[in-house]
């Protein structure tokens, strides 16, 4: 997948914002793939334990 076409010509951070975006919808599709390492991410939407 491209992302820009003139990398170079891109303003600052466009192209970093652009692959985190695709990242996480990539992610959102299928997150059964995604590696998850960090408990912030792992445990999202889970109400914790009383």
């Amino acid at each position: 997948m491209l992302l820009e076409e003139e990398p170079k010509k891109a303003p600052l951070y466009q192209l970093t914002n652009k692959y985190m975006g695709e990242l996480e919808k990539q992610i959102r599709k299928a997150p059964e793939f995604y590696f998850w390492t960090h408990r912030r991410f792992r445990h999202a939407g889970k109400k914790p334990a009383k």
